[in-house]
């Protein structure tokens, strides 16, 4: 079973686990179940789900819950609320009351071997080191609803006391566009910035002028990214090969190489065609006033001086292949759609 299957990760998770010889209970809102319809009328393989994680039953009907019960060994909950500026209700209700709807409905689940959840890396809060894939709680602090409600989601998780499934956390970082073509919905995260830059071009001879802009970033921040079809291939494996252990296995589910903040927001500059030479500003609370001038979010301030490094031993100790080979040049992902064209009106670079 699968929540969130027709969200941006979720329709490559999807695509690739029909290539597997499982049944997929595609779970979907009233709201998504024409979509998914167009999407998978016609293959055998897909049944879809009517429900809602912010119901406490989920799904209503009686007869599917039964057929739930007795058939789903896996779930995978990749379903969340991911705006870095959502207000704390609305990221509360879906991040942490649905997986607890979810878990509550896996209670029931006669066959369930694995529980699999799409965490974040934004649970690090503001955390400076290096972060362990076993740890969760070290007494760090959230700048935004969403890093809040996803580290109260996974600590839900961990503390669910199940014996006989598995618990798999995948904290996934910050998901780009797909690394052939670049192609994304996205507009946030990083893509908040390309926003920026093409509202800026009708100042680019002014801006062109100038020798250095400054920006507020620490120059050695590393961006935690990673394709959207990377991430997916990383959870696909996890569920159709995973670790048989019982105890819970958590991965970081970044690329290898990934850019520092100093080099992105250069390369973003030369993409878009400007020729002024980046440099950063010192972190200041006088930062929150800039950002607010440019229209970027203030939430974006504390992960452009992310001091935050992610260990990945886990990952690499239960998929050696997948993790050494995520390296690779991250700007196809990022800038090979872009090349200094406007967001289309439905918001796909």
């Amino acid at each position: 079973m699968i929540t969130g299957g027709t969200g941006f990760l979720g329709r490559y998770l999807v695509a690739n686990l029909l290539h597997s010889n499982r049944d997929i209970f595609l779970l979907v809102r009233k709201e998504s179940y024409q979509k998914a319809e167009s999407i998978y009328k016609n293959n055998p393989k897909i049944h879809i789900i009517l429900g809602d994680i912010l119901n406490p039953k989920v799904v209503e009907s009686d007869r599917v819950r039964k057929k739930l019960f007795s058939e789903v060994t896996s779930i995978i909950h990749a379903a969340c609320y991911s705006n870095i500026k959502g207000n704390y209700e609305k990221c509360f209700s879906k991040n942490v009351g649905g997986t607890k709807n979810i878990i509550q409905l896996a209670r029931h689940m006669r066959k369930l071997k694995f529980f699999h959840y799409l965490s974040s890396i934004a649970v690090s809060g503001d955390f400076k080191g290096e972060l362990k894939e076993d740890v969760l709680d070290i007494g760090q602090k959230f700048s935004n609803s969403y890093a809040q409600t996803k580290f109260d989601a996974e600590l839900c998780v961990r503390d669910w006391v199940c014996p006989t499934v598995a618990k798999r956390i995948y904290r996934l970082g910050v998901l780009v566009g797909d690394s052939m073509r670049g192609s994304t919905p996205q507009k946030d995260g990083p893509y908040y910035f390309f926003g920026l830059l093409n509202k800026l071009q009708r100042k680019k001879l002014l801006l062109n002028t100038l020798k250095y802009l400054p920006v507020p970033f620490e120059k050695s921040s590393i961006i935690p990214m990673i394709p959207v079809d990377h991430a997916a291939k990383f959870v696909t494996e996890g569920v159709l090969n995973p670790s048989e252990s019982l105890d819970v296995r958590c991965y970081h589910v970044v690329s290898k190489g990934c850019p520092t903040v100093g080099q992105f927001v250069q390369d973003s500059f030369d993409e878009f065609g400007f020729s002024v030479n980046v440099v950063p500003l010192p972190k200041t609370k006088a930062n929150n006033l800039i950002m607010d001038k440019v229209g970027l979010p203030k939430e974006l301030l504390p992960y452009t001086y992310s001091k935050c490094k992610y260990d990945q031993s886990m990952a690499t100790k239960d998929f050696p292949e997948f993790v050494e080979s995520q390296y690779g040049n991250y700007k196809s992902a990022m800038f090979s759609f872009v090349k200094g064209k406007a967001f289309s009106k439905k918001g796909s670079v």
